[in-house]
């Protein structure tokens, strides 16, 4: 079973290069063992890929786009940042990333694991049991679910993350990433809205932070807000 190291994950990388690395890492899960360890979870290397890499890989692509010297070097442990930032020429210069998935984990392992299984999964609302016991399959409703229900829950998820955030101490200069589900965020309107959510709902709710970036693990949505001081 491939196993990916501590090391390989904490390697100091550019924007451009982490998310290469990233993604050729995922492809790797791309075979049948690697698809054993994705719906095992069988490490916490692959999670910490799936959680914290991933969406750093998306931010620091877009974020760092033009600037080669700026270092990303993630760091796996208990710390309150999950990621150190170097040679940030940007306003406001950012020294380390702290990231939280406002997505329901559990839910998104068992799409994962019904995908594994079936090659599709329904696109509608997922009903679970969080005491299934061991080896016992999760079923998956075809009732549909309304575009404006679903986004209206991403939001209110998003906002419970950036709260408890907002909640807690952290290291002067750290941006905030949110990670979120930006499949149903189409049209320019829906981009807008969440434009003004999150100005008008997120922005003022956090002062210990220095950028809020909202990171869509879909599409690779990308929207950053400077926290004013």
């Amino acid at each position: 079973m491939y196993e990916l190291l501590t090391e390989e994950i904490q390697m100091s990388r550019t924007g451009g290069e982490i998310y290469t690395w990233v993604f050729a890492t995922l492809e790797k899960f791309n075979t049948d063992e690697g698809k054993v360890a994705v719906r095992l979870l069988a490490t916490n290397e692959i999670k910490v890929l799936v959680e914290e890499s991933y969406p750093i890989a998306i931010f620091s692509n877009e974020y760092y786009a033009d600037n080669m010297n700026t270092k990303i070097t993630q760091i796996v442990g208990n710390q309150n940042y999950d990621a150190n930032v170097e040679n940030d020429t940007n306003e406001p210069k950012i020294e380390f990333l702290e990231v939280t998935q406002a997505i329901d984990g559990q839910l998104e392992r068992f799409r994962m694991e019904e995908l594994i299984a079936n090659g599709h999964v329904t696109g509608g609302r997922v009903f679970y049991n969080r005491r299934l016991p061991r080896g016992e399959r999760v079923s998956f409703s075809n009732m549909a679910e309304s575009s404006n229900e679903i986004i209206q829950e991403i939001l209110e998820t998003i906002k419970i993350r950036v709260a408890d955030k907002a909640r807690k101490p952290y290291q002067a200069n750290t941006a905030l990433l949110i990670a979120f589900d930006d499949r149903n965020f189409v049209w320019r309107e829906e981009i807008n809205s969440l434009n003004e959510f999150a100005e008008n709902e997120l922005v003022p709710l956090i002062n210990n932070f220095v950028l809020l970036a909202l990171v869509g693990i879909s599409k690779g949505t990308v929207l950053t807000y400077q926290i004013s001081h």
